[in-house]
């Protein structure tokens, strides 16, 4: 992401150059279902934040989706106090793309400032969109109502805001990400610059 060059750049590390990432194209959406959280289920990815804001936003509207908490255990501790009823086991890579193309959105918690979360070019290459918090590298790879939606980070009342919204998520059109093609030819041409 621009933000770990910039981050890069300001503790000495010169010269540094993006390249997106790419992403297996994937199958397109089908009828959207429940919100997705797919993540470590750990503080810093802010499943509970995720949670907190359903809730909010299920008292506010009742026809609101579902609400899947899926992923790997990292703190025991600290997923006791998940809500039990919404968690999932971790799904295999590769049931990563219909899971995303059945969802309503993807929805991110991270409190730390992600570099570039991989799992938002999954959910764009399906076409769907995600709700995450702006910080890091995250905004660079959503334009806001194109891709999904943007909220304060850190805040379950800015999250249950933007959830509020569901309704509108299914008109995004949601631009797919580089290829993974696409991403092995920069890398190849920014190789040859280094060494021409």
């Amino acid at each position: 992401s621009a933000f770990l060059a910039r981050e890069a750049e300001r503790h000495g590390i010169h010269e540094v150059t993006v390249l997106p990432h790419g992403t297996d194209p994937s199958p397109r959406r089908t009828t959207p279902g429940a919100f997705v959280f797919l993540g470590s289920l750990a503080f810093h990815k802010g499943p509970d934040l995720v949670a907190k804001a359903w809730k909010i936003a299920k008292l506010r509207d009742p026809e609101l989706p579902p609400l899947r908490i899926v992923g790997p255990e990292i703190d025991a501790a600290y997923v006791r106090n998940l809500p039990a009823e919404m968690i999932e086991p971790p799904v295999d890579n590769s049931e990563v793309p219909d899971l995303l193309a059945s969802a309503h959105a993807l929805v991110l918690g991270s409190r730390w400032p992600e570099n570039a979360p991989l799992v938002i070019h999954e959910a764009r290459a399906v076409g769907c969109p995600t709700v995450a918090p702006d910080i890091g590298g995250i905004p660079e790879l959503i334009v806001p109502e194109r891709d999904g939606r943007l909220y304060t980070p850190g805040s379950a009342e800015s999250l249950a805001e933007t959830l509020l919204d569901w309704r509108r998520f299914k008109t995004y059109p949601v631009e797919a990400p580089p290829s993974f093609e696409d991403h092995l030819d920069l890398l190849e041409a920014h190789y040859k610059r280094l060494i021409g």
